[in-house]
């Protein structure tokens, strides 16, 4: 949905343009780009709160903020508006690509993971190519405004499933919940430990860690640095 998002919007431009005054050709683009500009920096906290409070809690709570900020764009008669509530979304919306790929690493084995990782990023390079065929069926039939109403039933569809039906992935978690419920089943006896519990860390110890690594990986890994130049020249044709 993410990726399906980013590009939906694309033919109504010249209508959303029309209907909020933008006049600037750098600001149509905008309107467009800064959904894909939010992806940089949505995984800085997405990424810690995961470690720290699940894969599945974290991806339900940022799906549910994607379909509220994606659903408010739409009534919104102000570019200002719009222009901040697109960034919101797709920071938010950046968490199930972001967790995805851990929920990869959580599940398969360094064997298995290389073909487990390739079906699943099937859908994220789908999704920018969906995109724009179906916001051009819904701008001709309906409003621009329907561009945004459209993707957030589609996320909704998903998002209920997974409050039944995606379960935690993330072993310190599991851990730490198996530990907290045998804590409470034998009447508070805390000397019940994990193999985890000497490697945890303060919040702040984990979000700088998150925050540091990607660019220490940006910046001293070559093929990282050719990855994210041929993905932004892909976003940039699309």
């Amino acid at each position: 949905m993410n990726t399906l998002s980013s590009t939906i919007i694309a033919p109504a431009l010249p209508y959303i343009a029309g209907t909020l005054n933008v006049t600037n050709s750098a600001e149509q683009i905008l309107l467009l780009s800064i959904f894909v500009l939010s992806f940089a920096f949505g995984p800085f906290i997405v990424c810690p709160l995961s470690e720290i409070h699940g894969r599945s809690r974290t991806i339900q709570s940022w799906n549910f903020l994607y379909v509220v900020f994606n659903t408010v764009c739409g009534p919104v008669n102000s570019k200002a508006a719009v222009f901040v509530l697109r960034f919101l979304a797709g920071f938010s919306c950046s968490a199930s690509q972001v967790i995805g790929s851990g929920i990869m690493s959580d599940l398969f084995t360094a064997k298995e993971r290389g073909r487990a990782v390739a079906v699943y990023s099937i859908m994220p390079l789908i999704g920018p190519v969906i995109g724009p065929i179906l916001g051009g069926v819904i701008t001709r039939y309906t409003t621009w405004r329907w561009a945004f109403y459209a993707a957030s039933p589609l996320d909704v569809m998903i998002l209920i499933p997974s409050f039944f039906f995606l379960e935690e992935t993330y072993e310190p978690v599991l851990l730490r919940c198996k530990k907290r419920r045998l804590v409470k089943d034998n009447d508070g006896n805390i000397n019940f430990y994990t193999e985890y519990d000497h490697l945890d860390k303060a919040r702040a110890e984990v979000y700088k860690v998150a925050m540091i690594r990607p660019l220490k990986l940006l910046g001293t890994q070559p093929i990282i640095q050719a990855m994210a130049l041929y993905n932004a020249f892909l976003y940039g044709l699309i």
